[in-house]
């Protein structure tokens, strides 16, 4: 009965040990979310003029109302983080295991919407390039084409292996611990194979759409080279290419980040960390795709082409 009762001792002391050291992981992803959302409010405050003046005093169009999508559908999505991977001390144990999954399936499928939005601004841009005076211009219609098809694949491949991984039926449950008059909920996932390999379409359209913006930066380059004999490069080409190239650079960061998270060996701190920035970049990015081409309208007097971009944009 001793030996028993000893190793029944170091069972809850192992138990309780686990659980302190979950709540100091939580309590350190809940930081470094609410820095995120503090930074990306600061970010939101610098550039509200700009937005005042080259978005809601203008006149609106498709990539303006998609705008308002990502820049104000990234503060619940960051707010929501925080608040999943807090504290939960609601009374109750039913409503408690249902709230901590209705919060991890707004955190999982808020994002899906807003890349959808995103993606659709990112497609206008190739599409106006594609438009431009160069080599490439007679394959226009075969680029949207391919835009579309693969744009529709990402997305279809994508939400299948979310469905397979959260959706009804996969059998989530909630894990709930007290510990020091505090609740935490987890969310338990049989299925987390399927929600890594959903990083794989993102990945291609992002390759894709990075490919484009390059051929045509390099064929608009070329053009010029052949026409004036000098190397010249257009400056709205050259603002779309730079954007272009930094928010795939990104993008393979996050994978990459969002990846070296599902590792069990992953300290803490390093997955902290890096939920953080995979929710902070993007919302603070892709904003700046549109105002930067909006502000270059401003500053220069624009070509046919760039007014046909801004058109589209």
């Amino acid at each position: 009965m001793a030996g028993t009762s000893e190793l029944t001792a170091i069972a809850d002391s192992t138990r309780m040990s686990d659980i302190a050291s979950t709540l100091s992981y939580l309590q350190q992803v809940e930081m470094t979310q609410v820095a995120g959302a503090a930074a990306l409010f600061y970010d939101y405050l610098l550039g509200f003029g700009s937005e005042v003046d080259l978005i809601w005093t203008r006149k609106w169009n498709l990539v303006t109302l998609l705008y308002a999508v990502v820049r104000y559908l990234s503060f619940p999505l960051l707010i929501n983080s925080a608040l999943y991977m807090g504290s939960v001390n609601w009374t109750g144990q039913q409503l408690r295991l249902l709230s901590g999954l209705l919060w991890y399936q707004i955190r999982m499928w808020g994002p899906y919407v807003y890349g959808i939005a995103m993606d659709v601004i990112l497609i206008k841009r190739i599409r106006a390039l594609s438009l431009s005076p160069g080599p490439f211009v007679n394959a226009s219609k075969w680029v949207l084409i391919v835009m579309g098809f693969s744009y529709i694949a990402k997305w279809a491949s994508a939400i299948t292996l979310l469905m397979l991984g959260i959706g009804p039926g996969r059998h989530l449950t909630s894990a709930e611990y007290e510990f020091a008059g505090t609740f935490i909920c987890g969310t338990m996932i049989p299925n987390a194979g399927f929600l890594i390999s959903a990083n794989i379409p993102k990945f291609c359209f992002e390759l894709l759409l990075f490919v484009l913006a390059a051929g045509y930066f390099v064929g608009d380059v070329w053009e010029h080279y052949q026409r004036e004999k000098i190397w010249k490069v257009n400056d709205l080409m050259q603002i779309l290419a730079r954007d272009s190239t930094i928010y795939f650079a990104l993008n393979v960061a996050a994978t990459g980040l969002n990846i070296g998270n599902w590792k069990a060996s992953a300290p803490d701190i390093y997955v902290a960390l890096s939920m953080s920035l995979q929710s902070f970049i993007p919302f603070c990015l892709s904003p700046r795709l549109v105002i930067n081409v909006k502000q270059h309208a401003n500053r220069v007097h624009m070509t046919g082409f760039e007014r046909d971009l801004l058109a589209n944009d």
